[in-house]
């Protein structure tokens, strides 16, 4: 039996409690470097002890050769359909790391590349019915359109077959959902806990962000209305006449000469050539790519997991799945509308190394990744509904980048937390504009105006009923409304308490009023005094995210 963390423990009775009640197909999202692998290892062995067929998909051969490898490492033996060179890699991996291999046909887990589940094999899981298992790696690109996804899962599902799929981001760039009712398989939603928890808890390292200028612009490259993201040709266009080449190599010998590191390109030719930048300045890198064989590309990722090399350089093939702990550095040369691969990306370097002393992570994002999509770990609210399109329109930034030293941190702040830099003041404005929730950069006539505004929300119900009356408003009404006024200030009442209990934590953490503010309107999107007048209904809902937001903080503490 594996040993499990407390949270891997939690998330897999969490996916059987929801297979329990009749949700057939269960979405797990867990940050990439929690041990996603762990626990899909583990409900694989509960489900083939207990006589069920486990089918494990992956949509990429060298994803299978490191599923395969790594239930060899759990010493569970499992069948392999994918191309013969893969299976005889794989082989290979369990013999290299094992001593032995855990390649059996006759297995009940079998590892399977959707591209190789031919009809045949098909065919034979059907009749398994609610026996077969199927569990879906990097799940968010599983939708019933997709002929390889779909043609494998839509098949088996209809037959009766459950599931679990496991992802780091349950959402894609295209708006498509995972649930039945869009465009997916997802019956039930298990979230497990956010990166920002792994880190406090040891699991992950931190991070430090610089965000270099560059002189990369994006403004007339279109976004895909297939993917989502943006168009591939007309980026490689764009980049080819920036500097971003020379300036990504400049910019990991400025930060992080010497650290072992992995750099995202766009297209082969890219990935070659950054390579070829770094080996001018007489620093070890390699280009992988998915040209090159499976074995080539593990060998190239054991090179530098040994410090033979420090710089691989790849074209999309290494942001799901890669486990390399010793990466110090994660550099962005390759910009995208997509959060999910945003955060795959960023997560081939999250995983601790106390073989290495790694003590944090550097991301130089020369190409302002997280000014689009925010810091990794910031709260999500995941869903497996439709998402609304990414446009490529730019979109108010939660993060801002130190003019000085190119740090990036939370727009709220004051001072970067790297130099001590201060904010740069605001240019003198012409008229009323609010500015990320700070109440101080508000026109003294639109304060005046929110402020009458919360006045009027508190009205007494005693004041509201003499208003009422005096304006002749049937006693029907006016009964009506002063009930309603009492539920309202009641719950408002609960909101203050709930909004001082969290500016009490922030507070604590040294932040200034101003700080309190921003954070504030930054994290649930109003601000502070707008949601001193907030409908019933509406002040509930702001409850309920404080709420929990109170309760993960006094987790925390204790």
């Amino acid at each position: 039996m594996l040993i499990m963390r407390p949270y891997q423990q939690n998330a897999i009775d969490n996916v059987y409690a929801n297979w329990a009640v009749g949700k057939r197909f269960v979405v797990l999202v867990m940050p990439t470097g929690s041990g996603k692998a762990s626990v899909l290892c583990e409900i694989a062995r509960i489900e083939a002890a207990r006589g069920q067929r486990v089918l494990i998909t992956a949509h990429r051969s060298e994803l299978i050769s490191q599923l395969s490898n790594t239930l060899a490492r759990n010493e569970l033996r499992h069948n392999i359909i994918a191309a013969h060179s893969t299976i005889k890699y794989s082989i290979r991996l369990h013999m290299e790391d094992h001593g032995r291999t855990y390649y059996d046909p006759s297995a009940k887990i079998t590892v399977a590349s959707v591209q190789s589940v031919k009809q045949q094999h098909i065919d034979e899981l059907k009749a398994y019915r609610d026996k077969l298992t199927i569990i879906g790696d990097e799940f968010h690109h599983y939708t019933r359109d997709s002929k390889t996804w779909g043609g494998v899962f839509t098949p088996l599902d209809n037959a009766g077959a459950r599931g679990l799929g496991l992802t780091a981001t349950p959402c894609r760039a295209d708006g498509k959902g995972l649930s039945r009712e869009t465009d997916g398989y997802g019956d039930a939603l298990v979230i497990g806990p956010g990166m920002r928890d792994l880190i406090e808890m040891g699991f992950l390292v931190d991070y430090k962000i610089y965000c270099p200028p560059s002189d990369l612009h994006l403004g007339r490259v279109k976004v895909s209305t297939t993917t989502g993201d943006y168009a591939e040709k007309e980026l490689k266009e764009e980049i080819g006449k920036s500097h971003i080449v020379g300036d990504i190599v400049q910019h990991w010998l400025k930060f992080t000469p010497g650290k072992r590191g992995v750099t995202f390109t766009v297209g082969v030719d890219m990935a070659e050539e950054v390579a070829d930048a770094y080996r001018a300045k007489g620093v070890p890198a390699v280009a992988v790519s998915g040209r090159m064989k499976d074995s080539e590309r593990i060998q190239a990722l054991r090179d530098i997991a040994s410090g033979k090399v420090l710089q691989i350089v790849n074209d999309s093939v290494l942001t799901e799945g890669t486990d390399v702990s010793s990466l110090e550095v994660v550099s962005f040369a390759r910009p995208t509308q997509s959060y999910a691969l945003f955060c795959q990306m960023f997560g081939r370097g999250t995983r601790t190394s106390p073989d290495t002393g790694k003590t944090h992570l550097t991301v130089i994002d020369a190409v302002s990744n997280v000014m689009r999509h925010g810091l990794p770990d910031a709260p999500r609210e995941w869903s497996l509904d439709r998402r609304e399109r990414r446009t490529g329109k730019s979109e108010p930034s939660t993060v801002r980048v130190c003019t000085a030293c190119a740090a990036v941190y939370e727009r709220f702040r004051d001072a970067c937390p790297d130099c001590g830099e201060p904010v740069p003041k605001p240019a003198q404005r012409s008229g009323p504009e609010f500015v990320d929730g700070d109440l101080c950069e508000l026109d003294p006539d639109v304060l005046a105006q929110m402020r009458n505004e919360v006045v009027g929300a508190r009205e007494t119900p005693e004041a509201m009923r003499d208003r009422m009356t005096a304006m002749h408003v049937p006693p029907a009404g006016v009964m009506a409304n002063v009930k309603r006024q009492r539920e309202r200030l009641e719950v408002l009442g609960q909101l203050d308490s709930l909004m001082a209990t969290i500016a009490g934590y922030w507070r604590h953490d040294g932040m200034s009023d101003k700080e309190i503010f921003r954070k504030f309107f930054l994290t649930y999107h109003i601000d502070w005094l707008s949601a001193q007048s907030l409908k019933k209904d509406d002040a509930v809902a702001l409850m309920e995210k404080i709420q929990n937001d109170v309760d993960g903080l006094v987790k925390g503490e204790l």
